[in-house]
């Protein structure tokens, strides 16, 4: 699923972009958005994602990314599905968890492990 983040912004149309929705550069320090009109701030504001290309049925998500999008804003678990949140006016899109990461057993008595949580369109 290709998806932008949609960052609100002030009434003096300056984007605020939470501090922990930033990029962490190769030096393991937060890239700073470049450009004008753009603030970091550390007060909780409401980001969403726009949905770019219509979603895959399937789709692997990483914990990492699950971990992202819940402690920025845009995504939220709602009883065994994933919820991302859009903008006003366009549909969230839902997806049901189906595998969450762990191990599995199979059924020659081994097991495999899933490292991703596989889910499907609601």
């Amino acid at each position: 699923m290709q998806v932008q983040r949609v960052f609100p912004q002030d009434e003096n149309g300056n984007t605020l972009i939470p501090r922990n929705a930033l990029p962490i550069g190769d030096n393991g320090k937060p890239v700073l958005p470049q450009g004008e009109h753009k603030i970091v701030t550390d007060e909780p504001v409401d980001v969403r994602v726009r949905v770019l290309k219509e979603p895959p049925r399937k789709q692997n998500f990483s914990p990492k990314l699950i971990n992202t999008g819940m402690m920025v804003g845009w995504l939220r678990n709602e009883g065994g599905s994933f919820v991302f949140r859009t903008p006003d006016g366009e549909d969230d899109v839902v997806y049901r968890i189906v595998r969450a990461p762990g191990r599995y057993p199979t059924e020659d008595g081994g097991h495999v492990v899933n490292h991703f949580f596989e889910c499907e369109v609601a």
